[in-house]
């Protein structure tokens, strides 16, 4: 296990993920680029889960890859987030789903030349597809995200959360996740780090994540009035202004998503 400061610390949360957690691990397994750490914090799984994740401890590093995990009671998804932050030695975080992979093999290495490219840049975002939660290979919505222009959110934008990564240093400046807000603090977190906090970010042109549709904000209906609600309480915590079309545009964007080649 190497001692130099990863470029990246890919975090990615469990919780009785028996059945979709060895796909995630192996795509991250086969990332071209080694240069990362990477942390597992799971909620005390009771299932398989942690089984899968000693199996495939000595894979990473045999790689060079300083793998580490902890397994322990939480709060929540983002409670054990804000663990693997505290955790965290790589100059740049991303977040991976448990039930999601890395789309292919050289996306740490695409993001690693785009960030030299963009050596300004305070975050990076890049592009996502939903697949079928059986079938990785069929899309269900492709998620364009295109450039960044920060008149864009008040017009329902946000990247797409497991495709953004920010520097470690900069969490550490505007804090963690909101774990009040329940499934919509990834969206508060990023509100919070473009608009209130005007970081800079730059745009990948590349989808990296195949994310399995169904995710905690998307699986009820009751979910979706949540979040709804608490996007609106995103803004009001941080003292930020949307427009009167602000929430009316954000689930119009959706629509598009559906349409793909």
């Amino acid at each position: 296990m190497t001692s130099l400061k990863p470029l990246f610390t890919i975090i990615t949360v469990c919780y009785n993920s028996e059945k979709t957690l060895a796909e995630t691990l192996t795509s991250v397994l086969s990332q071209s680029l080694h240069e990362f750490e990477y942390l597992i914090i799971d909620g005390q799984s009771t299932d398989n889960t942690l089984n899968i994740i000693k199996k495939f401890q000595p894979q990473f590093i045999q790689k060079g890859v300083q793998y580490r995990w902890i397994s322990e009671a939480d709060s929540g998804i983002y409670d054990a987030m804000n663990k693997g932050i505290r955790l965290a030695s790589g100059t740049w975080i991303g977040i991976l789903n448990a039930d999601d992979i890395y789309a292919h093999e050289e996306v740490l290495s695409f993001l690693s030349q785009h960030i030299t490219n963009y050596p300004d840049s305070d975050t990076v975002y890049a592009d996502l597809d939903y697949v079928a939660e059986y079938n990785l290979n069929k899309i269900i919505r492709h998620w364009h995200s295109g450039e960044f222009k920060l008149n864009r959110i008040y017009s329902g934008w946000i990247p797409p959360h497991p495709a953004f990564f920010i520097k470690l240093q900069c969490i550490q400046t505007i804090g963690g996740y909101n774990t009040n807000l329940a499934v919509s603090a990834d969206y508060e977190f990023m509100l919070r780090a473009l608009l209130k906090h005007r970081l800079t970010a730059s745009y990948l042109p590349e989808t990296i994540i195949k994310m399995r549709v169904g995710g905690t904000s998307n699986k009820l209906i009751k979910n979706r009035i949540t979040g709804h609600n608490n996007i609106k309480n995103a803004w009001k915590i941080n003292q930020l202004e949307p427009k009167w079309y602000t929430f009316i545009c954000r689930l119009l964007r959706k629509i598009p998503q559906y349409i793909h080649k």
